[in-house]
């Protein structure tokens, strides 16, 4: 499944934009004015509470509010899989308990040159 914001934003949401991606792309949304807690799991993220498999998630920010769990990151609480988070920001502030980071809050895999899976990226135009 896929979803594009057009670059909107979308103020005061209390809960993620969508809950559980998996195999998903999820690209040009704005949030403003959040407020989101952890999932029955631990995760909390803004755009995604657990982001899995090949989902890729391009071009997405927070500009304000607060993100907080066990495992909270202001895009993406969980990544796992292969998938990515590209090209996003946030200014909103993060608290966790175990795992508590700016953009991702628990990575499940640390990607190397020779085993790339989970990664939090930039990506020029070519």
């Amino acid at each position: 499944s896929s979803i594009d914001g057009n670059m909107a934003t979308i103020s005061g949401l209390n809960h993620p934009l969508v809950a559980y991606a998996n195999d998903a792309t999820i690209k040009n949304v704005i949030l403003d004015n959040v407020t989101i807690g952890e999932n029955a799991n631990g995760y909390a993220g803004a755009i995604c509470s657990e982001a899995l498999g090949d989902t890729r998630i391009y071009n997405c920010g927070v500009k304000s509010g607060t993100i907080s769990g066990t495992n909270a990151g202001s895009i993406v609480g969980k990544l796992d899989g292969n998938a990515r988070v590209i090209n996003c920001y946030s200014f909103a502030t993060v608290s966790g308990g175990t795992w508590g980071a700016g953009i991702v809050g628990y990575n499940s895999f640390s990607s190397t040159i020779s085993d790339l899976r989970t990664m939090v990226m930039t990506q020029s135009k070519l």
